[in-house]
């Protein structure tokens, strides 16, 4: 028997007790219908028993007269009359928790249109779902254990964010409109083209006769709501759910369809549910609709593997009919975006669940740019999966978007459109959804958004400030990469999957007689400024005449981590790299010389190293890590994200200051691990390196530490007065920084109930860095607090000295002192790497 105690034990284990009830049913049933294996068509039929006996619990707990159920087909209550009693209180038990639990959550949110009937459809998805997808793998002929994967990674929406969507969408529709009762023909056709088990239309079932209550809810699903899904068993479950939802009442749902969404004609299609093929109207379908709502599927159209040729000849046909696809992958949820903008009637609205890759990636540029141009955007909730609301990381990021098309069915300019509300940062089952909403203007996504209308997460009206001052004041990287006179070229090496017969296993640097083996450069070897000893972390290596092919000698080059996240110390990890192989997970820069040649000519050799290192330097800044972490969308860092990003101007600042800031990386970089590896791979920066690195070669241990310190705090300073940097803009780039170590020990939790403990610092701020020491010895602090006091006249007086040793502020260097009086030597040490700012 599962019992819980308490409505908080409850909140915190339905999930679990779901789970361990599919797990006492399904061999019920497994044996009743003598099959062992994966679900099928047929066991929708299962679902309609089940539903049946939630269908009779409900109306014993909302009337006196328990009627039998009506519209079910198939063995009406067959399995659950031969449950053991015990398995059937255990599921009325767990369904009423699971509609008390969600009843209270949408009220805590502030959605109000919800019946009791749809969440126990909600229910009877969650049933569906860890019984398809969840189920313990079984055996195949050959003996192995397979679990079956989801048609296109596709994750059913929880009750709050579909409840959020129908009224986000059916709010801004009925916007306006006076009439308390609205008539038959003012009602909104809605439409789901990747439907699932239907779980959108039942909560835009629940929101229509909430506006309609006279009127039955079997009617108003029939006539108003109408859906598709590609896949047969997932339709036939989507039928029985919103017969619960809608019953009482006789028949079939004509609109919901087995269908490809993205067909421009469904008629003909036939539905099946239950085993039982049902043919659709087709006069009941209409061509388009008022209001659209969608969780489509967030997987790509796969062209690699068994299936590559297949599937590439797929996604050629599909950007036939879709045309606003862009470049890279062709990806299901940028296909249903563009085709439930086909399906809107003018005036119509849509509310789609996305992944946030949407605001941001290169290949969704245009249809960001449809919605700009083309639509009226109201709203763009963007949430993170910390409550588990899909059974994905929990780093995901995923958004609700809400738009219109205009009443008259023809484009406007960009810019009659003003803005939308936005908020970031939300938990689907924690978070009040509704309030401290931020207004959006759209001349700021003209603005910072570039000419990919890349649209950033923004939180606060003081982040939007910062980006705004600093994009005014700066040239964006792009524009310094792509200037004819700067020869910095974006370059990744080699991939691990497809050059790995060009790499080689070993153990050490030698190969065959005569063959001299390189070690490969991977992310993992990389720290600010530093590269750890490559030859002695290497996990592959690869000859020098096959590098030799694609990288000419002397090449200087900087890299970076590629695969990072906002929620890191540190998203941007660069540094100035020996002239090795790099893999796939070390993209690099590369910087040729005045006469286009890789490799550094006679008279020229200063002049690439001095861009790189500078760039280096402006790419491992707080400001430029801050600007990232604003407007990155996934964890892949790519140069599209990167060229959007805006730096100093080389060529702009003043000559004193762009040489102490190039010496101020070259002291950080000391002895890159190239040095090591033979005059070939050395040679390229021995000019510039050689003289800094006698300044240091005495010094030794907390000494030499301190002194990296002082350098890494001075370049700093030094880099936030080249991006124009004012006190306000430095206070929120260091926001959070100085709270107590004790409270950023603490990690985050759900507890019971549901409440949440939490550190109280923004997510995306820089409070992890050092969080081990006391605030005023973090690094951070250390900058901000010397930023803040260093007057124009000492900083000119320290470029003219060009003397990097130059004390910072009294307390700034107090601080220094007490964070190596305690013996911890947490910064980049002499000859190796400490990976702390990772």
């Amino acid at each position: 028997m599962l019992e819980t105690k308490n409505k908080a034990q409850r909140a915190k284990s339905v999930d679990r007790l779901l789970g361990q009830l599919v797990e006492r049913i399904l061999p019920h049933w497994q044996a009743e219908t003598g099959r062992d294996g994966d679900f099928a068509l047929a066991d929708c039929q299962l679902l309609e028993s089940i539903a049946s006996s939630l269908f009779n619990q409900s109306l014993s707990a909302e009337s006196t007269d328990p009627s039998g159920p009506a519209g079910f087909n198939g063995p009406v209550a067959s399995l659950i009359a031969r449950l053991p009693p015990g398995d059937l209180e255990a599921l009325h038990m767990v369904a009423s928790d699971f509609v008390e639990t969600q009843s209270s959550l949408l009220l805590r949110q502030g959605l109000k249109h919800f019946s009791r009937a749809g969440l126990l459809a909600f229910f009877l998805s969650a049933f569906y779902e860890k019984m398809r997808f969840n189920a313990p793998p079984s055996r195949t002929k050959g003996g192995r254990l397979s679990r079956l994967k989801r048609p296109g990674s596709a994750y059913f929406t929880p009750p709050a964010l579909a409840y959020l969507a129908a009224q986000q969408g059916l709010d801004q529709f009925f916007a306006g409109r006076s009439e308390a009762l609205p008539g038959l023909d003012d009602l909104p056709q809605i439409c789901d083209p990747a439907m699932g088990t239907g779980l959108y239309l039942v909560a835009a079932l629940d929101y229509l006769h909430s506006r309609r209550p006279d009127l039955s809810r079997h009617f108003l699903a029939d006539r108003y709501l109408s859906g598709c899904d590609f896949d047969a068993i997932t339709c036939g479950a989507a039928q029985v759910c919103l017969h619960l939802a809608a019953s009482p009442g006789p028949g079939t749902f004509k609109n919901l369809i087995w269908a490809d969404g993205l067909q421009d004609d469904w008629r003909g299609r036939q539905s099946r549910a239950s085993g039982v093929d049902r043919e659709a109207r087709s006069d009941s379908l209409p061509r388009r609709f008022d209001i659209v709502l969608s969780n489509p599927p967030w997987d790509i159209v796969k062209t690699a593997g068994a299936l590559s040729r297949v599937n590439r000849a797929k996604a050629a046909q599909l950007r036939v009919s879709f045309t606003r696809q862009g470049q890279g992958d062709t990806s299901w949820y940028k296909l249903f975006l563009e085709r439930c903008f086909q399906l809107l009637a003018p005036g119509g609205v849509a509310s789609l669940l996305l992944p946030f890759s949407f605001c941001g990636d290169k290949g969704a540029a245009p249809l960001r740019r449809l919605l700009f141009e083309q639509s009226s955007l109201h709203s763009l909730l963007g949430f993170i999966n910390e409550d588990n609301s899909f059974a994905i990381h929990l780093q995901f990021k995923y958004i609700l978007l809400t738009f219109s098309r205009p009443a008259i069915d023809h484009s406007f300019a960009f810019e009659k459109t003003a803005g939308f509300r936005a908020k970031f940062g939300l938990r689907a089952r924690l978070d009040n959804l509704f309030d401290d909403t931020f207004f959006y203007p759209l001349s700021l996504v003209e603005q910072i958004g570039g000419k990919n209308f890349v649209i950033s997460a923004f939180e606060s009206d003081a982040e939007i400030a910062f980006n705004r001052a600093v994009y005014d004041g700066n040239r964006l990287f792009s524009s310094l990469v792509e200037a004819s006179d700067h020869n910095i070229f974006f370059r990744r090496e080699f991939d691990m999957t497809l050059d790995r017969p060009k790499l080689v296993q070993a153990t050490g640097g030698s190969g065959k007689p005569g063959q001299m083996l390189l070690p490969l450069l991977e992310g993992r070897q990389i720290g600010p400024f530093q590269v750890g000893k490559a030859s002695s972390t290497a996990q592959h290596f690869m000859t020098c005449s096959a590098y030799r092919r694609r990288v000419a000698a002397g090449t200087v080059k900087i890299g970076f981590i590629s695969i990072s996240s906002v929620f890191n110390t540190r998203t941007m990890i660069a540094a100035i790299l020996p002239d090795l192989p790099c893999g796939n997970s070390l993209p690099t820069l590369v910087f040729k010389g005045k006469d286009g040649s890789e490799g550094a000519g006679a008279g020229d050799e200063i002049g690439a190293v001095e861009k790189a290192l500078f760039v280096c330097g402006v790419f491992n800044s707080f400001v430029f890590d801050c600007l990232l972490r604003s407007r990155m969308s996934g964890t892949n860092l790519s140069y599209h994200l990167l060229g959007d990003l805006p730096v100093p101007d080389f060529d702009g600042l003043a000559l004193d200051l762009r040489r102490a800031i190039v010496a101020l990386v070259a002291l950080l970089s000391l002895k890159p691990a190239g040095a090591a590896c033979g005059s070939e791979q050395s040679t390229n920066y021995a000019s510039f390196f050689i003289p800094l690195w006698r300044q240091d070669s005495e010094r030794s241990g907390a000494e030499l530490a301190k002194c990296l310190l002082r350098y890494r705090v001075w370049l700093e300073v030094l880099l936030l007065h080249s991006y124009k940097i004012s006190g306000p803009e430095s206070d929120y780039i260091f926001r959070h920084c100085r709270l107590p170590a004790a409270l950023l020990a603490r990690r985050r939790r759900i507890d019971s109930s549901g409440a949440v403990d939490q550190v109280s610092a923004a997510p995306r701020s820089f409070f992890r860095v050092d969080k081990e020491l006391v605030p005023d010895q973090r690094l951070t602090n250390l900058v901000h607090d010397a930023f803040s006091s260093i007057e124009l006249g000492a900083l000119s007086a320290f470029l003219a000295a060009g003397n990097f040793d130059a004390p910072l502020p009294a307390h700034v260097e107090a601080a220094i002192e007490e964070r190596f009086a305690t013996g911890r030597v947490n910064l980049l040490l002499y000859d190796r790497v400490v990976l702390t700012d990772r």
